[in-house]
């Protein structure tokens, strides 16, 4: 596999879960009849270029062509490009992109390697330290999982003050809701947990942790659920001391969350069908109002504000309307995401960045 491969991994999934290769169910294709006319085409995952993260001010990309992270501002032109960011697991913004961080991780056989930030034109590296950036906003304000003495725990740094939270069970895995505004933490081993981390006006608050048998997970802003799975179920989690909701769902390899919906995706491959992607948008209660099936490992989006999906499949790029309608459709964008409302970040093969939004006439 190549070596910047973990990082498309860690983007379809939110997280470092490798994907889950399950037996296809012919049956996953049938889709409701709002739902988004299926794209075919092969396509090879690991051709294409892919946007790590993207904010109002620009975004990270990954050239699988160079091995290479590039970092754009918002008119897409190159700021910065780095080999060593495509070694790291963890990659992501600080406050504003291209400014970024690139981070290891505890499941590589050895200790992580340097932690490497890149703000304007500074490039800098941290000495080697058993580290892994969660994340940051910057050097001095930031979420660190360390390894001490075989234990670990969860540093919160802001340039106050750093505190100091044991983390029960290992490695670590980290889920971060589209605006940055709350993550959760999910642990595995003998003790797995689950910890809701809260950022407010004088920096994060972290809540008791929650014992689950969670893998994965997702998390929305505030007034919105978070999602927990596993490679058997998933539950709803409507508040960090309440008891998890199960939802009709197996074999989740991703999902979003919204206010009153639930994105969830599913990988799979098999010799005769190839990868394929299936994509459901419930409502909050469980109820499926629309699925899809396509080709390819293609991660979809769910804009919380307005219950709009973002779909990438091997040919095109989708933007549905919570009832599954198509507003918008773009041949030859490769990869997408939301940067603010009614926005979105489109991605063409030779990195050329474009950004779309929806005017009164496609909505």
């Amino acid at each position: 596999m190549r070596r910047w491969a973990g990082l498309l991994l860690l983007l379809a999934l939110g997280s470092v879960l490798l994907i889950t290769v399950t037996t296809f169910d012919p049956r996953s294709a049938t889709t409701a009849a709002t739902a988004p006319t299926p794209s075919p085409g092969p396509a090879d995952p690991f051709a294409r270029p892919v946007i790590l993260e993207a904010d109002a001010y620009g975004a990270l990309l990954l050239d699988t062509a160079s091995s290479q992270v590039v970092g754009v501002d918002a008119a897409g032109v190159v700021r910065w490009r780095d080999r060593l960011f495509a070694d790291r697991m963890y990659v992501s913004c600080l406050a504003h992109c291209p400014d970024a961080v690139a981070s290891g991780s505890f499941d590589e056989d050895a200790p992580p390697p340097p932690v490497i930030w890149r703000t304007g034109v500074r490039r800098t590296v941290d000495p080697p330290a058993a580290a892994v950036v969660l994340w940051a906003d910057s050097p001095a304000e930031a979420l660190v999982v360390r390894s001490t003495a075989g234990r670990g725990v969860l540093e919160i740094r802001n340039p106050r003050r750093t505190s100091v939270y044991p983390v029960q069970g290992v490695n670590p895995r980290f889920f971060l809701a589209p605006d940055r505004s709350r993550a959760l933490v999910l642990t595995t081993g003998a003790l797995p947990t689950v910890r809701t981390l809260d950022r407010t006006r004088i920096g994060w608050t972290i809540s008791p942790a929650l014992a689950t048998s969670a893998t994965g997970a997702c998390i929305g802003p505030a007034g919105t659920p978070a999602v927990l799975y596993d490679s058997t179920t998933a539950s709803l989690l409507e508040a960090p001391d309440t008891t998890p909701r199960p939802l009709p769902l197996q074999h989740v390899g991703r999902c979003r969350t919204g206010t009153d919906r639930v994105l969830a995706q599913r990988f799979t491959q098999d010799s005769s069908s190839g990868a394929r992607t299936t994509t459901r948008l419930l409502d909050s209660s469980g109820r499926l109002l629309w699925m899809r099936t396509d080709p390819g490992i293609h991660p979809a989006y769910l804009d919380p504000a307005t219950g709009r999906v973002l779909l990438l499949t091997d040919t095109e790029m989708i933007l549905a309307a919570p009832d599954g309608s198509v507003l918008d459709r773009a041949a030859g964008v490769v990869d997408a995401q939301f940067v603010n409302r009614g926005c979105l970040l489109a991605l063409h093969r030779d990195l050329h960045t474009t950004r779309r939004c929806l005017t009164t006439a496609n909505r």
